[in-house]
């Protein structure tokens, strides 16, 4: 009753407010727009820097004219616009001096809306390079940004650095170049010119095997990135923006104890927001010890789990004043700080599912402010928040439960939710980032497609509380609830990726000669038994994943200077015969002894594809590259064999590899093997555990 009487008061100040502000909106209408709609800059960036010259910009939430004040001393004296004129209004702003001196300190002021903006009142500053003879040559990269609707962006800012990959010219990475996109979406930037970092030298890089590291923006939600050789920039592959929200600085933690998982969420989730604030982290033990205090070895019900991120919010006790009384409320103070909730949805309703990760998306999307939300005050400094969701929770309930910190959409499920948090426009979700407190290496870090979520991982719940039956997430509720349509995005087949599967395993005589170059760079994961530098052929990754995973450096990394290994066809026991393929990503690492130094091949990451369709499911990797190995035929029956011990000589044997969500295998990473002995049946887990259960039949 607590909880629902909380909401209700929430709602109602909410109410209030929403139409005190729309009255506020009437008046001020009648301000001149250059007043009214000056917003703060973000997304300040320097780029272009040479002897001569230098570009500032940046983003605004609405669409102003810009312009630099600068100088060689701080009371600066010159001005320059943004390069697309004087009058030019736009939410990104680029803007070009020119004119100066080399290696000289200049000081700027940025001018967005007709507000001046300085770095914390006093003016930004920046160095030119050195005089540098012209460099000779020229290598230019150009492309096109277009929107998720496939029209083309106009004055999107593009982004590009170079990365040394193979060792041969400068090494490191290079100095960043910046340009706005034309009326048709293009851009074009010289890399001649391109300096070091210190702007000491011209950046010395291989025409076709070094990384371009390219990312655009047409306001502060839609950042997008691609990694691409050089050799591949002209033209670029099309930039489409989407929106993203990658939580990346999230910290993972593994469960310590079986039943730890909500700790281990919570975990996640708290430290996140307290390291912002500056608090200290928590335990698993202090947050069970609290949540659930009489430990009967059961992981945490929605309900605990509220009540531990609640009560171990950083900012509860900020504010003196009235509603300082709701500070001794078990599960925190709704009034200030962050207010996690439980949010549900029945099964059995039209269209909850979709509701249901609509609101996922659309409370990580809120900003959450310090003090009361309605005062719109200063943001938290960790102001976007993620869920804690409870997956396969149809067969499971409460015993595995993960953090979902990042999604993909085609557009901001909440574009503005500080001043207008009512603004829900539909939007197409296309994939959640997941970090998992169960599996430790390849799994506890994945992006899955949207579709993957809804049909394997995001779960009505199969419990004995009053969430039996409700898709469920704690999640910190946005000022307004949404009333979008969230579309689910359905895979597209890609009957190339079953050839290309087929192909490396050798179940076809002959490579079609119009499979593309990924074709090549499986069949060799077959064959290949030396390590070769990466070439353009090796890079089936990109191909094969969801562009928006891309957009993750983290992930980026990973899967670069890899080599795709032979692929893994596993039989989903829960999807009436189908199966799917895991393709494990490698790469050759250098080990150091005393001795000698010596060569290994460790995976980074792994993909998996859909086995009949071919299309892109979901994916993990590993900062650092881990021994991944799945367990072979014979190994499997080996096991089964020494158990049944002599009395297997007359047996009749098979085995399959499978995976189903389980006390088996909580991951589709680690499946593990069906023995038949006869008419009995045998599981063997990838940790060499021999089974005799019947499994559930999972829908």
């Amino acid at each position: 009753m607590k909880k629902k009487a909380k909401k209700m008061k929430m709602t109602v100040k909410r109410s209030f407010v929403f139409v005190l502000s729309f009255f506020v909106g009437l008046i001020l209408s009648s301000f001149p727009a250059k007043t009214l709609f000056a917003s703060t800059p973000m997304d300040i960036s320097q780029a272009n820097i040479q002897n001569t010259k230098f570009t500032v910009s940046w983003t605004t939430e609405t669409a102003e004219t810009s312009q630099i004040n600068y100088g060689p001393t701080s009371s600066l004296g010159q001005t320059a616009y943004d390069d697309r004129g004087k009058v030019a209004l736009a939410k990104t702003h680029h803007v070009t001096i020119t004119g100066l001196a080399s290696n000289m300190q200049y000081y700027y002021e940025i001018v967005s809306g007709g507000q001046v903006y300085r770095n914390s009142g006093q003016p930004y500053a920046i160095t030119t390079g050195i005089y540098l003879a012209p460099a000779s040559g020229s290598h230019v990269a150009y492309g096109q940004v277009l929107l998720s609707s496939g029209d083309p962006t106009v004055g999107a800012i593009v982004f590009l650095r170079v990365q040394d990959n193979d060792g041969v010219g400068t090494l490191g990475t290079s100095q960043v170049l910046s340009v706005l996109t034309d009326n048709a979406g293009w851009w074009n930037l010289e890399l001649s010119g391109l300096r070091t970092q210190d702007l000491t030298s011209y950046f010395s890089f291989s025409e076709s095997d070094d990384s371009e590291i390219i990312s655009a923006r047409i306001d502060k939600y839609t950042p997008t990135a691609l990694t691409i050789y050089t050799g591949q920039d002209h033209p670029a592959p099309s930039i489409t923006l989407g929106w993203v929200l990658n939580m990346t600085l999230m910290p993972w933690y593994q469960n310590e104890k079986a039943y730890y998982t909500g700790s281990a969420a919570c975990q996640m989730i708290l430290n996140y927001i307290r390291e912002g604030a500056g608090v200290s982290g928590l335990t698993q033990d202090q947050i069970y010890n609290y949540a659930h205090p009489f430990s009967d070895g059961q992981d945490l019900s929605a309900d605990e789990m509220d009540r531990a991120i609640g009560h171990f919010d950083p900012y509860d006790t900020l504010v003196s004043g009235f509603y300082d009384i709701y500070d001794s409320l078990a599960d925190g103070n709704p009034c200030q700080g962050y207010n996690f909730s439980v949010d549900v949805y029945n099964a059995s309703e039209p269209d909850a599912l979709n509701k249901y990760m609509r609101d996922i998306c659309h409370w990580m999307a809120f900003t959450v402010t310090r003090e009361e939300w309605w005062k719109e005050g200063a943001l938290v400094e960790r102001s976007n928040t993620p869920a804690a969701v409870p997956i396969f929770a149809d067969t499971q309930g409460y015993s595995h439960w993960v953090v979902v910190k990042g999604v993909a959409a085609s557009n901001s499920p909440n574009p503005d939710p500080l001043k207008n948090p009512w603004n829900t426009p539909d939007f197409t979700i296309h994939g959640f980032w997941i970090k998992d407190p169960l599996i430790s290496g390849i799994g506890e870090n994945k992006y899955a497609t949207a579709d993957e979520c809804r049909n394997t991982y995001f779960k009505p719940l199969n419990s004995t509380d009053s969430y039996n039956g409700m898709y469920i997430q704690i999640a910190e509720p946005p000022a307004e609830e949404s009333n979008a349509f969230a579309a689910i995005a359905s895979p597209l087949p890609d009957s190339i990726n079953v050839g290309l599967v087929k192909t490396a395993l050798g179940e076809l005589n002959a490579m079609p000669q119009d499979l593309p170059i990924k074709a090549i760079a499986l069949a060799s994961a077959k064959t290949s038994v030396t390590y070769t530098k990466p070439k353009k052929k090796d890079l089936g990754w990109k191909n094969i994943i969801d562009p928006s995973l891309l957009r993750d450096e983290e992930a980026v990394r990973a899967f670069e200077n890899t080599r795709p290994d032979t692929p893994i066809f596993v039989h989903q026991l829960d999807k009436n015969g189908g199966g799917y393929y895991l393709i494990p990503y490698l790469k050759n690492v250098t080990t150091n002894s005393a001795r000698k130094q010596s060569y290994r091949y460790l995976t980074s990451g792994v993909i998996i594809i859909d086995a009949e369709s071919g299309y892109f499911k979901e994916a993990s990797w590993s900062e650092r590259p881990v021994d991944y190995v799945i367990m072979s035929k014979a190994s499997a029956v080996k096991l089964v064999r020494k158990r049944l011990k002599a009395r297997s000589n007359n047996k009749h044997i098979t085995a399959s590899l499978v995976w189903q969500p389980g006390d088996i295998s909580s991951t589709p990473y680690k499946p593990f093997w069906k023995i038949a002995v006869d008419a009995n049946i045998y599981y063997v887990s990838q940790e060499g555990e021999v089974l005799k259960i019947k499994l559930p039949v999972r829908k």
